[in-house]
């Protein structure tokens, strides 16, 4: 064959080649898709909840929050909170199929989550992540919806991990401590209603990495608390393996729920605490006293350190007796707070508040800002700059994300005269605000 010849042959086949070449290598150059992009692509793991609460107030008998699918057989994850009465919840896919309740397999109490079976095909699920995503990482609240319009779409809420610590709260009648990630990230409106008990997080390959634990009003920022999921994959797959039923409604060896934490009174109360708004805290405490007598949570937190369960006013700290050693931990660190409380808000007593209070830092976690922030606050009062400023640097690096405590920071080192540390707290408060911003 001839060179020539050779040369006919190849060129077609060359420019045939050319054009498939050119479009392989222009897929190469594609971007990987966005986090939002992802996020986007996981909302049609939702599953809708709607459940009947206890003592609802007229025109609010029902609960909404959402479960998510999380394998192709009907695998699924519900927010605890919706089986926690033994009222039927209504369950819907975002495709609009209705599901009658599936098998209960298992109760995951720390993050209020239950593993539920459904014979049901999903056409999205999510795969639950092995490893916990890092500080700094990003990742976006997929799990947002108004439960009105379901086919409105809504923006998922992105934002870094800015810390990871332990916190007092949930929906447990065993009040105990508990992780949580913040996420920084600002919310509009309508994010902010959607973000409802069991919205959940995805990861950059889409893989399920948190659920809500809360929301907490802050000077100037709403924060987002995430409860993480890594780790609960052996957990799964054991209670599968298992395969060990839980009738409905929960027995009460399986229901680790404290209904009166369910109750609206007790998120009006929170939400009247997070605003300041004293004289509503303690009717909705009063309320919430009749309504729940023997609950653990709401005699924490409708315990008055100045006023007796008569009514009558507490005269010296004798009668806020300390609780017994077998108390668990973290009620021992709310009495001692309410003593420190006690003797601050009775006699400016800041000295012995101190006194009171630092034996709570050895019945708390290394990573619970709570105790450290109040002693911050105690030695500020008594102008004990040096102590003041190195404990608001303890509660800064464990809370990172706050503006209030960023803005005392910046306060006490100008105070002192360290004016280039003040201005470093000052380019932080700056950064944070942006950061909390609605987008």
């Amino acid at each position: 064959m001839t060179t020539q010849t050779l040369r006919s042959l190849l060129l077609p086949l060359l420019a045939w080649l050319c054009p498939a070449l050119a479009t392989v290598a222009e897929e190469t150059k594609k971007e990987p898709p966005s986090l939002a992009e992802v996020a986007a692509t996981k909302a049609g793991a939702m599953l809708l909840i709607r459940e009947k609460i206890p003592n609802p107030e007229p025109g609010a008998e029902y609960g909404h929050n959402i479960g998510m699918f999380i394998s192709a057989d009907g695998l699924a994850l519900l927010n605890l909170s919706s089986l926690a009465t033994p009222n039927m919840p209504q369950i819907l896919t975002m495709d609009g199929k209705m599901l009658p309740l599936g098998t209960i397999l298992g109760i995951l109490p720390e993050p209020e989550l239950a593993l539920v079976k459904f014979k049901h095909k999903p056409k999205e699920w999510l795969l639950l992540a092995r490893k916990e995503p890092e500080v700094g990482e990003s990742i976006a609240i997929a799990g947002l919806t108004n439960f009105v319009k379901v086919e409105d779409t809504m923006p998922p809420i992105i934002g870094p991990v800015m810390a990871k610590r332990s916190t007092i709260g949930g929906n447990l009648l065993k009040v105990d401590y508990r992780r949580v990630m913040s996420l920084g990230a600002g919310m509009t409106g309508k994010q902010r209603l959607g973000f409802v008990q069991g919205s959940y997080a995805v990861n950059r390959q889409g893989e399920l990495v948190a659920v809500k634990a809360g929301i907490v009003m802050d000077v100037g920022q709403t924060k987002i608390l995430l409860s993480p999921l890594a780790g609960l994959v052996d957990q799964v797959d054991q209670m599968v393996k298992a395969a060990k039923p839980i009738p409905f409604p929960l027995p009460q060896a399986h229901n680790p729920i404290e209904l009166a934490l369910m109750d609206p009174a007790y998120h009006r109360m929170d939400l009247a605490r997070q605003q300041g708004d004293i004289e509503s805290v303690k009717q909705h405490l009063s309320d919430l006293r009749k309504l729940h007598p023997e609950s653990t949570a709401v005699r924490m937190w409708a315990f008055d350190p100045m006023t007796k369960d008569d009514g009558t006013p507490r005269t010296n700290l004798d009668d806020l007796p300390k609780l017994e050693a077998t108390t668990p931990a973290a009620l021992q660190v709310r009495r001692l707070q309410d003593r420190a409380s006690f003797l601050v808000a009775s006699k400016k007593d800041y000295e012995g508040a101190i006194h009171e209070l630092t034996p709570a830092l050895a019945l708390c976690p290394k990573d619970f800002p709570d105790v450290l922030g109040n002693l911050a606050d105690f030695h500020r009062q008594l102008a004990h700059w040096d102590e003041c400023e190195a404990t608001l640097r303890q509660v800064h690096v464990l809370d990172p994300e706050s503006i209030s405590v960023v803005t005392l920071l910046e306060a006490v080192l100008t105070r002192q005269g360290k004016l280039k540390g003040a201005q470093e707290f000052t380019d932080k408060i700056f950064e944070l605000e942006r950061l909390y911003q609605a987008k």
